[in-house]
């Protein structure tokens, strides 16, 4: 297996000032220089993460609006690993119920939309963090089936009930053993640097203990599958990521942390990740999806998750914030997130010194690049004869979720750059 992990930084400060001409304090102790792995992998001196993009997009014509999209990353330059969503489109389950778990009848569609992912990943020229979750985008279940129907891919949200806990099925580890199928036939399939076996594995919690120790047994047949093949088949490194903000206690109204601060919920549930079986712990952080005051944000948010599994060295694998103050319609127009261009730079500044400090794999900012007019999306009432305005009042309740996502970019929709895109861009310099 590669490993990132033995590059030591120089101070942080001094390549802020180098990239942007930024002024800054503290930290940052002094290192050598060391190459980043393979030919053609070597960092600018003095940082010792790559900087990523996720391909994902959002279409407001869609069934299913989170789309696969290169172009969602905007331009290629500002990115040098990619995140590529595999798990968007679903899962043919049935598919890998063959000896060893080895696929037999896999639908067309579904393979056909594998392989464009692939090409369309590949022709970035950039390396690939694949995403394999085997939990829906909602978390609360297992991810859709995925058929073929008169050449369509087709995926079944409804196919298994909500918080699946394999204790009360009667063949317990046939999910588990078809999913580790399905992620050997995709890795050796795409060859990728790293591979997310789980996402956001906490927030399943929710589904009770037996179901969310059943995900950590998931991941952890995966990776003995992938353990097994031929020497040389796979080189990745694998990751599953946790949800930051759930971990701290938000947003569970009504629950156990209620009366506890941030740092004492931690505590209590920190034990969480213990059960996690792979070569890196993935952060995922969204401040503005949970916490009331993005102005009072710690320090060490993310330095404290990382420190719970000090074994495995890290990565934050998904973080953004957006950069515009949102609302919410409520009967009439209510504030929803108070931010601003220098807040969503203070939290880049905060995310990239514990990335250098940890000495972490890589940073993903999603979406790089506001997946949707950001004036459109916060404004508040919004104009009817805008599409946006229009989609987002389709999506009632859920129309504040979506706010606080497609304006979460260091980029504006048209590819002007926010301060924060301004660091970001410099630290991709030569």
């Amino acid at each position: 297996m590669r490993s990132l992990h033995g590059i030591r930084r120089l101070g942080w400060c001094a390549l802020l000032l180098g990239a942007v001409g930024a002024a800054c304090g503290g930290g940052g102790g002094g290192g050598t220089d060391a190459d980043a792995g393979d030919a053609g992998d070597a960092l600018p001196d003095g940082r010792a993460f790559f900087l990523g993009a996720r391909l994902e997009g959002y279409d407001i014509t869609a069934s299913r609006q989170r789309v696969f999209s290169v172009e969602a990353a905007g331009d290629p330059a500002l990115s040098e690993v990619v995140v590529v969503p595999v798990d968007q489109l679903g899962l043919p389950w049935e598919a890998f119920k063959g000896p060893d778990n080895t696929p037999v009848e896999l639908p067309a569609a579904w393979v056909a939309a594998v392989d464009a992912m692939k090409a369309a990943a590949l022709a970035t020229g950039k390396p690939m963090v694949l995403s394999l979750s085997p939990l829906a985008p909602t978390l609360d279940t297992l991810a859709p089936d995925a058929r073929d129907e008169s050449g369509l891919l087709v995926l079944n949200t409804q196919w298994t009930a909500r918080c699946y806990d394999p204790s009360k099925d009667p063949d317990p580890e046939r999910y588990r053993d078809r999913y580790a199928g399905f992620v050997a036939w995709v890795v050796q399939r795409f060859d990728p640097r790293w591979v997310v076996l789980a996402r956001r594995v906490n927030r399943y919690e929710v589904c009770g203990r037996s179901a969310y120790d059943a995900v950590l047994g998931f991941v952890s047949e995966a990776g003995r599958r992938l353990d097994a093949l031929p020497t040389g088949a796979v080189s990745a490194e694998t990751l599953v990521t946790v949800d930051v903000e759930d971990l701290y206690g938000y947003p569970r109204p009504g629950g156990p942390c209620d009366t506890l601060g941030a740092a004492a919920c931690l505590a209590t549930r920190q034990g969480l990740l213990d059960g996690i079986d792979a070569d890196l712990l993935g952060l995922e952080s969204y401040p503005a999806t949970a916490l009331p005051s993005l102005g009072q944000l710690p320090q060490d948010w993310l330095e404290r998750v990382a420190a719970a599994r000090a074994d495995l060295p890290s990565a934050v694998a998904g973080t953004s914030l957006p950069a515009v103050d949102l609302y919410t319609r409520e009967g009439t127009c209510q504030p929803l997130l108070v931010s601003s261009d220098v807040v969503q730079r203070a939290w880049l500044d905060q995310v990239l010194s514990t990335a250098a400090d940890r000495e972490m794999a890589f940073v993903v900012w999603h979406p790089l690049q506001d997946l949707l007019d950001a004036d459109a999306a916060s404004a508040c009432p919004c104009s009817p004869a805008d599409p946006v305005c229009v989609h987002l009042d389709q999506l009632g309740a859920g129309a504040s979720d979506v706010r606080r996502f497609v304006t979460g970019g260091l980029f504006e929709h048209d590819g002007t750059e926010r301060i924060g895109g301004t660091l970001w861009k410099g630290l991709l310099a030569p």
